[in-house]
């Protein structure tokens, strides 16, 4: 399994506190079968420049790999855990004009084309649109909404459609197959509007990692070809980058 969001860098952001709480996270996510985490630190370009971002989460991660390194998390018989790959990305916030921006494929996953996305909770206008299909089409980026559930509500059905169309790639939080929402979001990743999932975990008691729950839902009401699926289309977006 792969999540393509979640806050598992310690200290950069509202989500790990330290590295013993990232660890603690990563171990959870372990135990569920997650082979990969995108870490998806919160950037906002328009209050902090990106390249002091990138230097904040490349500080970040090389904390976490030497707190690993000294304190190896174990199973219960005691034999060291093999932890998810860790992926560093950006949950990149949107404003008017990101696409002028040249090094916006600085902030994609590293390793990929693949640039996470957070929306205004907002109806999206005609200008918004365009720059998104922009983005999409013309920076050699493989654009990702993040938490696509929050912000359908807000949109016409045609919107959302002329985005998929055009390549956009809909990611939805886990908890979204959880909550008493589940139905609506079945129905979606029926109807191809939902393409990968990541838990946006920040914690270990309110955004707790849960891909697990969310596939044994999703396996339970749909059955197996959907988890295929899901599985197939994040094999591609990686081997896509690659």
């Amino acid at each position: 399994m792969i999540d393509f969001h979640s806050h598992i860098l310690p200290g950069i952001d509202d989500g790990a506190k330290n590295p013993e709480m990232s660890v603690r996270m990563l171990t959870e996510m372990a135990k569920q079968g997650v082979d990969i985490v995108f870490a998806t630190p919160h950037c906002y370009m328009q209050r902090t420049h990106p390249d002091i971002i990138l230097a904040d989460r490349e500080k970040a991660y090389r904390n976490l790999k030497d707190y690993i390194s000294f304190n190896p998390p174990c199973d219960e018989a005691g034999n060291e855990l093999k932890l998810p790959k860790i992926i560093c990305g950006a949950e990149v916030y949107y404003h008017s004009g990101i696409s002028q921006y040249e090094k916006l494929n600085t902030l994609c996953a590293e390793g990929t084309n693949i640039l996470l996305l957070e929306m205004p909770e907002q109806t999206w206008g005609e200008s918004i649109i365009r720059e998104l299909e922009e983005l999409s089409r013309c920076h050699g980026i493989r654009l990702m909404l993040a938490h696509i559930e929050r912000f359908v509500s807000f949109q016409k059905p045609k919107t959302m459609e002329r985005l998929r169309e055009s390549g956009v790639i809909m990611q939805s939080n886990a908890e979204f197959f959880i909550e008493r929402s589940k139905k609506h979001a079945l129905r979606m990743l029926q109807n191809y509007e939902i393409h990968v999932l990541g838990t946006d975990a920040h914690n270990l008691t309110d955004r707790a990692p849960n891909l697990l729950q969310a596939y044994q839902n999703i396996e339970k009401k749909l059955g197996p070809m959907f988890i295929e699926r899901l599985e197939d289309m994040s094999g591609f977006l990686l081997g896509e980058a690659r």
